[in-house]
């Protein structure tokens, strides 16, 4: 038996998914307001306690709240499926890390090198995670040295 592997292999982080398994802490949300999220968005307090909305205009990092974890249990809602996560939909419940490793997609202008282990994460203003500190809000979360492409995307491994 053998294994077919595309050019670029295995790849090592899936967005949105802790990366150690045992270190993370978790809290239920639910998603408010009329846009959706996918896993490994960072979202921000929304209105009442319990719910989340997506970072799309942040000013601080007090206003963020965590990231949105993957599941392996929700389905897509139409069929056939499209290609890629399956986001979180205003009014559903997801999973909200507040502390502990795990994989994000990386804004288009941050630069993999710079992703370093112990190396400071940013926030834009619309809650993308960077590696660049103009203009953007200084977070407490880490870079952990471990970086990919998927495709066009940076991926990276941070800790919160």
């Amino acid at each position: 038996m053998s294994l077919i592997l595309g050019k670029d292999g295995v790849q090592k982080l899936m967005v949105g998914y802790p990366t150690v398994s045992d270190k993370y802490d978790v809290g239920p949300a639910v998603l408010e307001g009329s846009a959706a999220v996918l896993p490994g968005d960072v979202v921000m307090f929304g209105s009442a306690s319990g719910s989340y909305k997506p970072a799309a205009s942040l000013t601080a990092m007090t206003e963020v709240a965590g990231v949105v974890l993957a599941t392996n249990v929700k389905v897509p809602s139409v069929y056939p499926a499209p290609v890629g996560p399956v986001a979180v939909n205003p009014g559903e419940a997801f999973g909200l890390l507040v502390r502990g490793f795990v994989a994000v997609k990386l804004d288009a202008d941050a630069v993999l090198a710079n992703a370093k282990e112990g190396a400071t994460v940013y926030l834009t203003s619309a809650g993308k995670v960077t590696t660049v500190s103009t203009d953007n809000i200084e977070t407490p979360w880490k870079f952990m040295g471990v970086t990919e492409l998927h495709g066009s995307d940076k991926v990276a491994e941070i800790v919160l």
